[in-house]
Parts: structure tokens; C-alpha cells; sequence
């Protein structure tokens, strides 16, 4: 492809390194520091914007010959008499900010970053965001895809077209469009954004967040154990109100059990977290002042003499990481003799950065322990006389081992295979025993009833119940008088696939997509609750696509697997919304629409979720990581993991549901951002573990939380 620069020269663009949901990410053929951002659908605001950057840029603080900490806008492209997109520097070698301050993440790609780099990483930051304030740019978009960072501590912050630009010529201000409500300001919680005037102070408090992250070891300033009645609020209404767990004040938050103190923190930062998100004070430090603090915290920063990767503040009697290590279990830094026998034996190149010698201070001497004093023990009082044992007879024993088989038989009717003839063998088994001695007796009796329940219930299902028919199945429904909706037929399995994945036939039926009745957790973009009517039955995966599926699917076609998909039968996960789509279309099919994900999700419930919580979904209040599919509590279409575990994608473009009834919908026709639904494992459970939470995520992202599975029209 050809392109023409502002000067009039030609330049041809390589092979797609990336896409996104406004633009493609090109080479530019003979200039290797530069690549091309070419607009799917190029608009005057654009250009008009990326005209007013261009001609001002900020003074960056580390721009080198190999490094940029703003990727600023360098020049506009143009084809057949249009302007098409523009240039920036190309950057290699970085990893966005959750790879470095979540452990896990940092010790699998940056191993040596130890707590000083940590440091360094969030004074890069902050030089960066002073250096676009004192231009007059607001980021806006504060988050921790939006920042990189290299395995030296540079940073670089990225996605700067979609920064808040006001053109000096006439006052013309260009909004920032997009927001992450994890790291947005107080203020501007739950306000329409794209109309909203946004400030450096906004900023600073999206900047706190990610210099909390960093030097916390990932955990979000407003994460927290909720000590109030009933389920704990939203992290946005935490933010608006102020629940910090660390606050001086009354919170109804306490800090998450392995979180770290504040008082690991120098003294000067800790004040201004206190200052940020405390809430007594009307002021929130701006970038410069956590530049300054962040440089002092640094050079405050001593080695530890057991370790010296364990960098910590002089301030601290002893070094807390080694504390942390022998209560976890896992070094967070580890020594660099780990670190080299890990290397030898993975065969991989270190990426730890270069160590600056540090000073070195004597491990403080442990106080003395004084032994506790010792009681002796109490005299046991004499053993009772044994007694003779009992005589029995043979219908005795026949009638205590039909009581043990009794309740062997009535454990197995718990198998959905086995319930019929298990549940009938241990009510005859229990009714033998119903006299027998001893605790045989009881098992007996106990397995009797459980027996009795579990036939009534399987006569019920048989002969009440609307999914025994012979016909296809009926459709979920609304019932008028009670508000209630019946549920829907059993889902009808499918043989798998080629890459050893199930698919379940759901029917065509109605629901009500959007926020539950009832439901205090809804969002904005939840509402308003509309009537949908699916008018096709779809085939729909049984669980989410695996990594051993995924793994069939990128051998067959030539692509590299993600990192982070070391577990076969764990959903696959980095996967954008791109690999996701050829994987679907690989399979013979697609990803679901919100409306079909929805109503397969809902199987007929009109609740928020179609379970208990922690029976049906893996999220941040039961889990560390992903888990095998299928592990929870199927819905009634025999769907797993529809909450829970990953966020899965949809095709619809992310946008404001329209009001009124809908028939087969398919979201707007276009945007910035894809839908993906359910919550994941890192979701706080009562905010987005439920079936009408949805996200918009752009099409290029990656994320270890991010997976799919896929439908095919019709049922068979």
C-alpha cells in the first residue's frame, strides 16, 4: 500500500502487524522506527485533532534514538486526495503495566524486576503525564493498557490520538472518548464521558491508581474484604464515595488479607495515597509531585543482606519480602542464583534488567524469645470398663449391611446417570435395614428418605415437567400473572467437534435482555431491560474454547499460541477479538451475538445469575487464576462457565441498547469497542459475575482474562 506524507513523499506500508477498532497498525517499508496507524474509517475530527498534536508536541522526558515516553503523533498520511491516518514510533521490547506489577505475570516475563524498578517504572510514569499536562493535554483514558513498559523501567505511554486536545487557534476542545472505570476519578463516575471536559487533576487520581499497583504488588487501591450488610458495592461506587480500605476514617472495607500495609511505603508516599483517595482533603497531588516523591522514595530504597533483589525502604526494621516469601510460599524478587538455575533449566535468555549496585544494610538482629511457661499436663481420667460385645444374629447382619448399601446406593443417585435405578435399589435397601441395630440403622433409614425424594423428583420431571415431551422442546416463557419466567427445555448435546469441543443445541424462545428485576448492581449500559425474541434455535459450545482446542486450531493454521495457555483443559485466554472470529469461522461457525449469549446464558432465569454465586462462577472472591472448564454448575441449557472464569467475546459492536422490543438483534453497526460477557476470575463477583453484565474491550486487546466460545446457526 501506498501513502503520501505531509512533505509529498511516498511511502509503502508492510504487512499488518495489528488491528484495533478504529485502525490497522502497519510497517513502513526502508524505516524500521516508524510504523502507520490507518484509520478504518477516517473522519475530519480526526485529522483535525492529530493537525493540533503534530504541531505542538510535549517536550518528552526520555525521548533517545531507541525510546519515546509519549508515542506522539509524527506526521499525517494521505491517499487519493484524503487524509488516511498517520505516523509514530515504533516500539519494541515492552509489555503493558499489569505484566509488571501483577507477581505472577512479572516473574514469568520479567523475572529480575525487582522493588526498585518497580519505583523507577512509576517516576517514568509520572515525568511522562507532567510533561503532556504542562503542554496542555489531558490523557483522559488513564489504565494500565494504555502505559508500556520496558524491561529497563522506561515507560511509555501509548494510544495518544485518543487524548483531550484543544486546538489553540479557536478553542475548539476534542474530547476523550473512552474511559476504564477502574482507574476514573470520583467526579466522573457514571457522567456521560464523550461530553465531559476532562482535567489533569482527573488524571492524577488514574495515575495513584496505577502507582499503587505498582509498588503494591497489583492490588487496586479500592479492592477490599466488605464488612457491611449484604453484597459488597461496585468498585465505581466504592471510588465515589471513598471506601478505602487504608483510610484513617470509619470504612466499611478492610484490606484484602495479603494485600501489604501502607506502612511498607515511604513515609512521603504513603502520605499521598493518603491525601488521593482518603478523602479528608479536597486536593489530589498532580503528576509532578509523585515525580518528586517517587524520586526521594527511590533513593531511600536498601537492599536486604539475605537477598539482594529485596529492595526495601530504610525506614522498615527488616525487609518485608522475605516476610512475604515464607508466608506465601512464592519469592516476589527472587534471588539472581534462582533466577540463573531457572534460566539453565528452561533454556531461556534472562530478561532481567541491569542491577545498580545498592547499599547494602545488616539484617536486623531478631529479639530474643522467651520460652513460654509449661503446664503439666492433666491426668486422664480412667478408661470405662469395655463392654461384651454384641451378639447377632443373621437377619440382624443382613438387615446392618443392606443399611450400608442403602447409603452407598442413595450417594450414587447423586450422578444424574445412575439416579434412576440407584435411587430404587436404595429405597428397597433401606426399607430392609429400617429395623436393624446399631448405626446401621440410621444409614438405613436416612438413605430411605433421600431415595423417596429422589423418585418423587424424577416422577415429577417425567410427568409434569414441560421438558419431557416428545415434540421439540418449548421455548422459555413469560408467565403474565406471576412475572416469572418458566424454563426453557433441556439443551440437546451435539457430538464434538474437530478440536474436541461439544456443542449444545439451544432453542429459539424469548427473554428479557438487560438488567434483572431487582437487580442493585446494574450498570448505565445495562439498561433499559428490553424484550428480545431469538427466532432460531443455535448451537452453542458446551464449555469455553480450551486451550487444547485452541492449540488444534493454531497447529492446523500456522499461528503461534498466546502465552499465558500452559493448562490443556483451562479456557484459552489473550486471545483478541480477531483470533477469537477465526477460530469461530475455522469451526464452521461464529461468535454469538450479545442477544444469543444472553438468552443461553439466562436459560430461561430472569435472576441476575442462574445459580449461587460461588456454585456456578469463578471470580475474584474464590480464585487466583482460570480454572478447568466445566468445574461449576452447568445452567439449564447445560452450558458451563457462562459466568465466571473468562470474559468471553461477542461479534456486536459495544454501544447503548435501543429502546423497545428487538427481534434477533445485532448491536450497532459499528464502533470502537467489541462486547464481551460474563465476568471472569478476576471480576469482583457482585459487580460483573452476572448474566446481563457486559464490557466493551477493543478488538486488538489481549488480556489473561479474556477467552470465547462459539455458535453455528441452527439446530440439526
Amino acid at each position: 500500500m501506498q501513502f503520501i506524507r505531509s512533505q509529498g513523499r511516498t511511502i509503502r506500508l508492510g504487512q499488518e502487524l495489528g488491528a484495533g477498532g478504529e485502525a490497522r497498525i502497519y510497517p513502513v517499508e526502508g524505516d524500521p522506527s516508524l510504523v502507520a496507524k490507518i484509520y478504518h474509517t477516517p473522519r475530519e475530527e480526526h485529522f483535525r485533532k492529530l493537525e493540533v498534536m503534530i504541531a505542538n508536541p510535549p517536550a518528552d522526558p526520555y525521548a533517545t534514538p531507541d525510546h519515546v515516553s509519549i508515542a506522539w503523533p509524527v506526521d499525517l498520511l494521505h491517499a487519493k486526495g484524503q487524509a488516511a491516518g498517520f505516523l509514530m514510533r515504533r516500539l519494541t521490547g515492552m509489555l503493558t503495566a499489569l505484566e509488571f506489577y501483577n507477581p505472577k505475570a512479572r516473574l514469568a516475563a520479567n523475572p529480575g524486576f525487582h522493588y526498585q524498578y518497580l519505583h523507577r517504572a512509576a517516576r517514568h510514569l509520572a515525568m511522562a503525564m507532567a510533561a503532556v499536562h504542562d503542554r496542555g493535554y489531558v490523557l483522559g483514558d488513564v489504565n494500565e493498557s494504555n502505559i508500556l513498559i520496558a524491561p529497563t523501567a522506561l515507560v511509555t505511554v501509548v494510544d495518544t490520538d485518543s487524548f483531550q486536545v484543544r486546538d489553540p487557534r479557536d478553542g475548539r476542545l476534542f474530547h476523550c472518548p473512552t474511559r476504564k472505570p477502574e482507574y476514573l476519578a470520583p467526579e466522573l463516575q457514571g457522567m456521560i464521558l464523550p461530553d465531559t471536559e476532562r482535567t489533569p487533576r482527573h488524571d492524577a487520581f488514574g495515575l495513584a491508581v496505577l502507582v499503587f499497583q505498582l509498588l503494591m504488588q497489583g492490588v487496586h487501591p479500592f479492592a477490599g474484604v466488605f464488612e457491611g450488610a449484604g453484597e459488597p458495592p461496585p468498585v465505581e461506587e466504592r471510588i465515589r464515595n471513598g471506601s478505602f480500605p487504608y483510610a484513617t476514617r470509619k470504612s466499611l472495607f478492610r484490606p484484602m488479607p495479603a494485600a501489604l500495609p501502607l506502612e511498607v511505603l515511604d513515609p512521603g508516599i504513603h502520605a499521598l495515597f493518603l491525601e488521593c483517595f482518603d478523602g479528608k482533603s479536597g486536593t489530589r497531588p498532580p503528576a509532578a509531585r509523585w515525580k518528586e516523591a517517587l524520586a526521594k522514595a527511590e533513593s531511600e530504597l536498601t537492599a536486604c543482606a539475605r537477598n539482594p533483589q529485596h529492595y526495601f525502604g530504610r525506614h522498615l526494621p527488616d525487609c518485608p519480602w522475605c516476610r512475604c516469601a515464607a508466608d506465601l510460599g512464592v519469592d516476589p524478587f527472587p534471588t539472581r542464583q534462582a533466577l540463573e538455575a531457572r534460566r539453565q533449566a528452561t533454556g531461556a535468555t534472562s530478561s532481567a534488567p541491569p542491577v545498580r549496585p545498592a547499599p547494602v544494610r545488616p539484617a536486623a538482629t531478631p529479639p530474643p524469645v522467651r520460652p513460654a511457661p509449661v503446664r503439666p499436663a492433666a491426668t486422664p481420667p480412667p478408661a470405662p470398663l469395655p463392654l461384651p460385645p454384641p451378639v447377632f444374629s443373621w437377619p440382624d447382619r443382613l438387615r446392618a449391611g443392606s443399611g450400608w448399601a442403602a447409603l452407598v446406593l442413595a450417594l450414587l443417585a447423586f450422578h444424574p446417570g445412575l439416579r434412576p435405578w440407584a435411587a430404587g435399589a436404595a429405597a428397597l435397601c433401606g426399607l430392609f435395614a429400617w429395623r436393624s441395630l446399631g448405626a446401621a440403622r440410621w444409614m438405613g433409614r436416612a438413605a430411605t428418605l433421600a431415595a423417596a425424594g429422589w423418585l418423587i423428583a424424577l416422577s415429577v420431571e417425567r410427568f409434569s415437567s414441560p421438558f419431557a415431551a416428545v415434540d421439540p422442546p418449548p421455548s422459555a416463557s413469560v408467565d403474565p400473572k406471576k412475572g416469572s419466567t418458566s424454563e426453557p427445555a433441556s439443551a440437546i448435546p451435539v457430538a464434538a467437534t474437530s478440536n474436541g469441543l461439544p456443542y449444545v443445541a439451544i432453542p429459539a424462545g424469548e427473554f428479557d435482555m438487560g438488567c434483572s428485576p431487582g437487580d442493585s448492581d446494574c450498570h448505565a449500559d445495562e439498561r433499559p431491560a428490553h424484550r428480545v425474541r431469538i427466532t432460531r434455535g443455535f448451537l452453542m459450545h458446551r464449555t469455553e474454547v480450551t486451550v487444547a482446542a485452541y492449540r488444534k486450531f493454531a497447529s492446523a493454521a500456522g499461528r503461534s499460541m498466546p502465552d499465558w495457555n500452559s493448562n490443556e483443559a483451562h479456557p484459552v485466554v489473550n486471545v483478541d477479538w480477531n483470533d477469537a472470529t477465526a477460530y469461530c469461522r475455522a469451526d464452521g461457525g461464529s461468535l454469538p451475538s450479545e442477544a444469543q449469549w444472553e438468552y443461553a446464558a439466562r436459560a430461561g432465569s430472569t435472576a441476575s445469575r442462574y445459580g449461587p454465586l460461588d456454585d456456578i462462577a469463578w471470580h475474584s472472591g474464590n480464585s487466583r487464576s482460570t480454572h478447568p472448564v466445566g468445574s461449576k454448575s452447568p445452567n439449564r441449557f447445560g452450558l458451563y462457565d457462562m459466568i465466571g472464569n473468562v470474559w468471553e467475546w461477542t461479534s456486536d459492536w459495544y454501544g447503548d441498547y435501543a429502546a423497545g422490543n428487538a427481534i434477533d438483534p445485532k448491536g450497532p453497526g459499528s464502533g470502537g469497542e467489541r462486547v464481551v460477557r460474563g465476568g471472569s476470575w478476576l471480576s469482583v463477583g457482585s459487580t460483573y459475575s452476572r448474566a446481563s453484565s457486559r464490557y466493551g474491550d477493543q478488538p486488538a486487546y489481549r488480556y489473561i482474562n479474556n477467552g470465547f466460545r462459539c455458535v453455528r446457526e441452527g439446530i440439526p
